[in-house]
């Protein structure tokens, strides 16, 4: 999966394999590379994940480019970073503290916070504090130490260099595995045909968005306008000095406001030439940030110039003007060549239902069994959501119709007898 222009889910590539491994990872991720190496822009792309080692592999084994430098630039889901890190640990507040840390823009307030981090580990073993491991061992309690491990660029959005344009889970991989989880359990050929028509109706609905936009004179996506327009408002309150006219250097202070986090009164430097503002967030997503607006306004040029090309809707346009081809009948298929297949007798599907959700960790809140009674998960803002079972017939929460102490007889199929 990957983004549009406009911050949504764009279908890449999909394919089927016996079992998530080193192996079928390596063999996708050379079909893909295949398949779009004469797209890639020369800034390279990004591809995020969690720390698989075969999608490691396969990255670092991806050619580079004519001048030698490299085409693809692999990054940490920064969820994935924080759950492993808290089933080592297992501290929900050094947890909470790893994801500020890792969406921190400013490499500031990323040492700030890692500061803490690592006070908690000097602390720790000054009191010989242990953790137990997954294998029942002991071992010492070195938190900041384990995120100092992977390399800072790899998890974080202040050493990012600007490669995430601000994405830093793979939240939109999931978004669309659940689209698709009604096909998980179809025959190849079916799950194939399902995948393919959500695609047409997907880019055929996103190619009529963008054109209706187009046709109404708009230049940039709708994600890329709202925020900076939000910018443009914020920019109102800041002032600016300048430094440097020969290299549009400038200083930006930000108003007094005892309502924010910060309190306001904040000294930024923005350089237009280069591209920079010392919030990071220019360059972590490629939209002017206020500061940046505040000083296009004070020299008289259009910020609208420095949004990044991507997020054009003629850009978009191109994203969704692939054209699908209208399947033909099956009797018009061709017998295929080769071999004929036979289905194997031992893979057919026993009885019940087909277990159809990926099985649940700690990122959803769910205690590990082998956890101690009293540990649970107390940082509410990664568990998702689960709908509880309700009764079809006394509509409450906890049995389904079958097991309803008011059922009495009544038929359990949803079809209400005269």
């Amino acid at each position: 999966m990957a983004t549009d222009a406009n911050n949504k889910v764009f279908p890449l590539a999909f394919a089927v394999v016996d079992c998530e491994s080193g192996s079928s990872w390596r063999w996708f991720l050379k079909c893909l590379r295949d398949t779009i190496g004469h797209v890639i822009p020369d800034e390279g792309i990004c591809i995020i994940s969690d720390r698989h080692l075969g999608i490691k592999n396969a990255i670092a084994n991806w050619p580079k480019g004519d001048d030698g430098r490299p085409r693809v630039f692999h990054r940490y889901c920064l969820r994935h970073v924080a759950s492993n890190f808290n089933t080592h640990y297992q501290n929900s507040t050094l947890k909470s503290a790893a994801l500020k840390a890792g969406y921190a823009t400013q490499a500031v307030k990323f040492d700030t916070i890692m500061e803490s981090i690592k006070q908690a580990e000097i602390e720790a073993i000054r009191n010989k504090k242990k953790v137990t491991g997954k294998d029942g061992k002991e071992k010492d309690f070195l938190p900041y130490t384990y995120l100092m491990s992977e390399s800072v660029d790899m998890w974080t959005q202040s050493h990012d260099g600007g490669r995430r344009f601000g994405a830093m889970t793979t939240n939109i991989s999931e978004c669309f595995n659940g689209v698709l989880k009604g096909a998980r359990g179809l025959p190849i050929a079916a799950m194939v045909e399902f995948t393919w028509s959500k695609l047409v109706e997907y880019f055929h609905d996103r190619h009529k968005e963008i054109t209706n936009d187009l046709l109404e004179g708009k230049k940039w996506s709708t994600y890329a306008f709202s925020t900076w327009e939000g910018n443009r408002r914020k920019s109102e309150k800041h002032y600016v000095k300048a430094f440097s006219a020969q290299e549009m250097r400038y200083q930006v202070v930000t108003s007094h406001n005892p309502c924010s986090a910060g309190g306001g009164n904040h000294s930024y430097d923005v350089r237009l030439l280069e591209r920079t503002c010392s919030c990071g967030k220019w360059q972590n997503i490629g939209i002017p940030c206020s500061h940046v607006i505040r000083v296009c306004d004070a020299v008289h040029i259009d910020s609208t110039i420095y949004i990044h090309p991507c997020y054009s809707l003629n850009h978009a346009l191109s994203t969704y003007s692939h054209a699908f081809v209208v399947s033909k009948s099956q009797s018009l298929w061709r017998e295929p060549m080769g071999p004929k297949w036979l289905p194997n007798p031992a893979l057919v599907r026993g009885k019940g239902r087909p277990v159809k959700s990926r099985i649940r960790n700690e990122m959803d809140g769910v205690r590990n069994k082998d956890r101690a009674p009293s540990w649970q998960r107390e940082d509410a803002d990664l568990i998702e959501s689960q709908p509880k079972q309700t009764c079809g017939l006394c509509h409450a929460s906890g049995h389904n119709r079958r097991k309803c102490p008011q059922s009495l007889g009544a038929s359990t199929s949803g079809h209400v007898p005269n």
